[in-house]
């Protein structure tokens, strides 16, 4: 077919709308707005080629006037047959041997009356008349529905069904973390515990701090080396521990001289007071071994009843007798006392080796004081 607004030849379409002569909608559009002012359809004068008579049309392709003389045109060189029509009873022409109707209305009216008649419900059993045996399958609004949700309960039940088993196979996991298999309370849960998830949480985040840790470079402030830290390294000011433990004991040595010097008073001598409190501890009321060996824990020192932090005085007054590990139990408190007793139950197993070696050097085993 060729184009009527551009001329090029194209396929017309055998399914859909009819096709008004364009290749394109964008040449019928410009062909309507060429001819928006003169739109009316071309009229065309003919002469029927089966009986002759002059007839007028839009088509330029129609060549009989009416449907009679088409099919008369049809019906030339055929054999004709004459018959009547069942359902009105007209006798009429066809060139088909088995036709029956004079029509199609007449071919659907003459079924639709045979169709008319008693039927039966589908669901109670019921007869019912209907002029259909496919409308109408049921004698009331109460049986279709009835029968509607027979019908879709089996359905149902058995979707519920699969979609349980999908979820219940979906809620069955793998914890990724310990590797146990556990179900899940919904769709979101990954981990078998709170405890599984925080340490793939901590496990994560480590991961990702070492793939981005830039290495951060410092000079130690006890030995003046320069050290590059690493991801799992947290030193910021010392290369070692023995470089923070030396630094550290002598700002503490330092302070304890100025903390010494600020609240002195008399000179305090260790064996003065430990005869003055007869070698007993006053903390724990055990026994002091008379050695003077900072490395033992059991060694007697000189113990500030008012720390020097909180404005105490050195003098006899504000001095006693402890052991070296009590004195550290004691640290800044004044009124401070140790219950071995109560701190071998609290504590069990932990103490009992310190205690037999304070036995060996005091040289007896004596019944720790409440």
């Amino acid at each position: 077919m060729v184009c009527r607004y551009c001329g090029s030849e194209f396929e017309p379409k055998k399914r859909g709308r009819k096709n008004t002569g364009f290749c394109c909608k964008r040449c019928a559009d410009n062909w309507r707005t060429h001819n928006k002012y003169n739109l009316t359809p071309k009229r065309y004068t003919k002469a029927c080629a089966q009986c002759g008579a002059e007839f007028r049309t839009n088509r330029e392709e129609q060549k009989y006037c009416s449907k009679e003389c088409g099919h008369a045109a049809n019906r030339t060189g055929r054999t004709v047959y004459t018959k009547t029509c069942l359902y009105c009873g007209h006798e009429f022409q066809t060139i088909y041997k088995d036709h029956k109707y004079c029509s199609s209305t007449c071919a659907a009216r003459d079924a639709g009356e045979k169709r008319k008649g008693e039927y039966f419900c589908e669901y109670c059993g019921k007869p019912r008349w209907s002029d259909h045996p496919n409308r109408n399958r049921f004698c009331s609004r109460e049986c279709a529905d009835k029968n509607r949700v027979l019908q879709y309960l089996p359905v149902k039940y058995q979707r519920a069904k699969e979609a349980r088993e999908q979820r219940e196979a979906a809620l069955q996991r793998l914890c990724p973390e310990c590797g146990v298999w556990f179900r899940a309370a919904s769709l979101r849960q990954h981990y078998c515990s709170p405890q599984c998830q925080y340490k793939h949480a901590l496990e994560e985040s480590h991961k990702s701090y070492v793939e981005n840790f830039q290495p951060r470079l410092f000079t130690c402030q006890e030995c003046g080396k320069v050290v590059t830290t690493s991801p799992n390294d947290t030193r910021r000011y010392f290369c070692s521990d023995e470089c923070s433990d030396k630094n550290w004991k002598r700002k503490y040595k330092r302070n304890r001289k100025k903390q010494l010097r600020e609240a002195f008073v008399e000179e305090v001598d260790l064996w003065k007071v430990y005869e003055r409190d007869q070698g007993i501890c006053t903390v724990c009321g055990l026994p002091v071994p008379r050695l003077n060996d900072p490395a033992n824990i059991w060694s007697p020192t000189v113990d500030h009843v008012v720390p020097l932090s909180t404005d105490g005085l050195h003098c006899y007054d504000n001095s006693q007798l402890t052991h070296r590990l009590c004195n550290s139990f004691k640290g800044q408190e004044k009124e401070f006392s140790l219950d071995w007793k109560q701190k071998l139950i609290d504590e069990p197993g932990k103490w009992n080796d310190k205690l037999d070696e304070l036995w060996l050097q005091i040289g007896m085993k004596i019944e720790c004081p409440a």
